[in-house]
C-alpha cells in the first residue's frame, strides 16, 4: 500500500512536468526540481549506459530494471505522457481561438523568466553579458529571417525531439520554447490531437536519443559551465520574444510585428491591450510564484 501511494504520487508529479513543458517558458526541469525529483531523474537517466546493455544483452532483465530505477522512470515517464497528451487539445485550443492571450501570458513569463535567470547568474564578468546579447540578437535575427523554420521532413522532427528533451531536462530551460524556435511547436500540438503516428514516432525517436547521448554532456555542462551556459540560454530565451508577440498580422502573405494602435489600424480588429497587459503582468507574475515556491536547498542544488 505504501509502495502504491509512493508511485501515484511520482505519477502525478509526473503528469505536472508533462503539463509544464507544453507551455513555453516553463521548464519540466524546473518544476522536477521544485517537486524533489531532479536529482533522482537525472541519476536515472544517466544509469542508460553500457552497463544497462549489457545486462540486457545477458538476459538480465531484473537487474537492469533495477539498475535504471525502472519504478521510478515508469511512474514519471507515465504521468508526463498523459499529462502532454490530455492537456495538449487545450493548449491548441486557446492557441487557435485566444492567441493573443496565450501569447500575453507567455510574454511575459519568458521575459520574466529570462531576466531573473540571468540575474541570478554570480559574479557575472563581460563573458557573460556578451554571449548573453550575441545569443540574443542571434536568435532573433535568425527567426527574422526564417532560418529557423525547419523544414516539416521526418529528419527535423527527430532532430527537433533530441534538441527538445535537451532543452527540457535543464533547469530553467523550456523544451516547447526550443520547438518553438524551430516552428514546430503548433504543430506538435496537432500531431498530438490528430494521433499523427509518424510524426510522433520521429519526434520520441528523437526524444529517446537526446537522452541517450546528451543526459551525461548535459551534467558535465551544469557542472563545469553552468554560467556560460545559462548566459547563451538566457539570451535564446529573450529573442525568441519576438516569436511571441501578442500583435502579429498576416497580410499579403507577410508577417508583421505591430504595435497595438497599429494593429488596429491595420487589421480593423481591437487590440485588447488592457486584456493583453493583464496577462503578460500575469505571465511574470506566474513566474515569480513558482520561484518563490522552490524550496531553498533545491535552488542552491541547480
Amino acid at each position: 500500500m505504501i509502495a502504491a501511494k509512493k508511485y501515484f504520487i511520482l505519477f502525478l508529479k509526473g503528469l505536472s512536468i508533462g503539463i509544464a513543458d507544453l507551455i513555453p517558458g516553463v521548464s519540466g526541469g524546473t518544476v522536477a526540481f521544485m517537486l524533489g525529483i531532479y536529482g533522482s531523474l537525472m541519476q536515472s537517466l544517466t544509469q542508460i549506459d553500457k552497463k544497462m546493455f549489457s545486462l540486457l544483452w545477458k538476459k538480465e532483465y531484473r537487474l537492469c530494471w533495477q539498475h535504471i530505477q525502472g519504478n521510478f522512470l515508469l511512474a514519471v515517464f507515465v504521468g508526463l505522457l498523459i499529462g502532454i497528451f490530455f492537456f495538449s487539445p487545450f493548449i491548441l485550443w486557446v492557441l487557435t481561438h485566444f492567441s493573443f492571450v496565450l501569447f500575453g501570458f507567455l510574454f511575459g513569463l519568458i521575459l520574466t523568466s529570462g531576466i531573473f535567470f540571468f540575474q541570478d547568474i554570480s559574479k557575472k564578468t563581460w563573458q557573460h553579458y556578451s554571449s548573453c546579447f550575441f545569443s540574443c540578437a542571434t536568435t532573433y535575427l535568425l527567426m527574422e529571417m526564417g532560418i529557423l523554420a525547419t523544414p516539416h521532413t521526418y529528419i527535423w522532427w527527430l532532430i527537433a525531439g533530441m534538441l527538445a528533451i535537451v532543452a527540457m531536462v535543464l533547469p530553467g530551460i523550456s523544451g516547447s520554447m526550443v520547438l518553438l524556435l524551430l516552428d514546430k511547436y503548433t504543430l506538435l500540438l496537432q500531431a498530438l490531437q490528430n494521433f499523427q503516428w509518424d510524426v510522433l514516432l520521429f519526434f520520441s525517436l528523437g526524444c529517446v536519443l537526446g537522452l541517450l547521448f546528451f543526459a551525461r554532456w548535459i551534467q558535465w555542462l551544469l557542472l563545469y559551465h553552468q554560467k556560460m551556459l545559462m548566459s547563451v540560454l538566457v539570451g535564446c530565451m529573450l529573442g525568441a520574444l519576438y516569436k511571441v508577440w501578442p500583435w502579429q498580422a498576416t497580410l499579403t502573405g507577410i508577417n508583421y510585428h505591430l504595435l497595438p494602435w497599429h494593429f488596429t489600424h491595420m487589421t480593423g480588429h481591437p487590440s485588447r491591450i488592457f486584456l493583453v497587459l493583464f496577462c503578460m503582468f500575469f505571465g511574470g507574475f506566474f513566474f515569480i510564484y513558482m520561484q518563490k515556491n522552490i524550496p531553498k536547498s533545491i535552488k542552491d542544488s541547480s
